[in-house]
Order: structure tokens, then sequence, then C-alpha cells
């Protein structure tokens, strides 16, 4: 009997990692060349078609504030990778996103980058072009499945064959201490 409920609870174990969702944090884009208020407009648009992903679990924007404020922490400027990470464990996120926003000449170009906290370091890069302003909600939206496709990849490539007597357990945070009695 021991042994049956052994193996059930390693199963579950086995299967939790499939289901799970990165916690991420998105911060607002650096505007270059427009103006703060289109600049933080695509931000939502982004932020909102991330969570319509239903791949992540995304820290709403209200949340991230609240908690910035309380550690006395502006995200005002935060474009580079050491800063990002330093708000990430403030938000208890796994990953956040950062980037920009830049109008050249007629177009305009996002570009974000994926910074894993746990290990400091950018994931990936991903950029979009429109032609204007009008067209960002749909750049956005093609960022979001960019990043929705590289997280289903990375999935993918953490699932490893199983052999009868192996366990496979992914925590997380990455970094997390796991237990077995």
């Amino acid at each position: 009997m021991r042994k049956l409920i052994f193996i059930i609870v390693m199963l579950f174990l086995t299967i939790i990692p499939l289901f799970a969702k990165s916690k991420i944090a998105i911060l607002d884009l650096q505007g270059k060349n427009i103006s703060p208020v289109d600049a933080s407009s695509i931000s939502d648009f982004l932020r909102g078609n991330i969570t319509n992903t239903d791949k992540f679990i995304v820290i709403e924007r209200a949340n991230m504030d609240k908690v910035m404020a309380e550690q006395s922490f502006q995200q005002t400027g935060c474009t580079d990778q050491e800063c990002a990470v330093q708000i990430g464990k403030l938000l208890n996120a796994e990953k956040i996103i950062v980037g920009s926003v830049s109008k050249l000449g007629n177009s305009y170009i996002i570009n974000i980058r994926v910074v894993n906290i746990a290990y400091g370091s950018v994931e990936k890069a991903f950029d979009e072009k429109g032609e204007s302003l009008e067209e960002m909600p749909d750049a956005t939206k093609r960022l979001a499945v960019k990043l929705a496709d590289y997280e289903k990849e990375m999935t993918k490539i953490e699932e490893k064959p199983y052999e009868p007597g192996d366990i496979y357990i992914k925590s997380s945070p990455v970094e997390g201490n796991i237990y077995i009695d």
C-alpha cells in the first residue's frame, strides 16, 4: 500500500511541471522618440496580450507599483539587466520583461528582453515593427505569441525521456529546495 501511494505521489509530482506557468513581471517600455503616454499605452497592450496567451502568471501592474512603492523603488528608467533582476526579486517573479518602443523614421519598433531572475541573464530578445501607432496593438499581439511559443519550446527542452526508476522534479523557483522523506 505504501508503494502504491509513493508511486501516485511521484506521478503527481512529475505531471505538475507540465502545467506550471512562469510568473512574470512586465515593466513599462522605455519610449525612444515617442511620448511617455504612448509608451505606457503600448506597455499596457503588451501586458494584456501576454496575459491572454494563458502561458504565464502576469503580475498586475498595480501590484507591481504597490510593492515597489513600499520598497521605495522606482521602475522609471530601469532598462538594464541588473535593475530588472532587483525588481524581479522584489516581486517574487521568475522572469521579467524589459524593453523599449522606438520611432525610427515613419516606423515604430518594439524590442523586449526576457530576463531570468534566478540566473540574472537575458534568456531571449524579441522585436516587432509597425508602420504607425495604430498598428502597435497588433505588434504587441505578435510579440505575445512569439513569447508564448518560446516558453512552450523551453518546456519541451526541459522534458526528458523517462525510464523506470527515474524521478524528474522541476522546482519553482528554479533554485528551490526539494526534500523527499
